[in-house]
């Protein structure tokens, strides 16, 4: 019973005339109001500054598998820096140049240089790096060596990056 009456209700309301739509747009499609922000896209870069990419060169020729170790725990230290590390052509490209000369008994010097180019082909600087390292680690697993490595080759990388990004910025 209560149910009929709620649609006899509802009925009557809906023949009294049009139910008020305060939100319903009376015009065309083409008239709507433009958003209340229209210069949002020339905001954007001063909102979201544009993130810088690099992509990592070829690590072949690297001994053991510090290739692949150099390579993940570079992308890792350079990410942890603010650089975000991308699979396709990126503002950068990171290499690696390796140099390995025999030192005293079962250790070598290593020696890297991180070349830093833009995209266009052109050198923004270098990053070296030297030091002895086990004969054994090199040929084998690098472990904790690949850490160390790439942690300081980031700190030389963004050095090169924030020098050459930041001219002209006032930075």
């Amino acid at each position: 019973m209560r149910r009929l009456f709620f649609i006899g209700v509802s009925l009557a309301i809906a023949a009294c005339g049009d139910i008020p739509q305060p939100f319903r747009h009376q015009g065309r499609g083409d008239d709507l109001a433009k958003p209340v922000f229209d210069e949002f896209d020339e905001l954007v870069p001063e909102i979201a500054p544009h993130r810088l990419t690099a992509q990592l060169g070829s690590f072949d020729g690297i001994p053991g598998d510090g290739a692949q170790s150099l390579r993940r725990a570079l992308k890792g230290a350079l990410e942890r820096r603010g650089l975000l590390v991308v699979s396709e052509e990126g503002d950068m490209l990171v290499t690696p140049q390796l140099h390995l000369t025999s030192g005293q008994a079962n250790e070598s010097k290593l020696e890297i240089t991180w070349l830093i180019t833009s995209k266009e082909g052109t050198s923004l600087g270098q990053a070296k790096q030297q030091g002895l390292a086990p004969s054994q680690v090199l040929n084998g697993t690098w472990g904790a060596l690949a850490h160390d490595i790439a942690e300081g080759g980031a700190d030389g990388i963004v050095t090169v990056v924030q020098s050459t990004f930041t001219k002209g910025r006032g930075g």
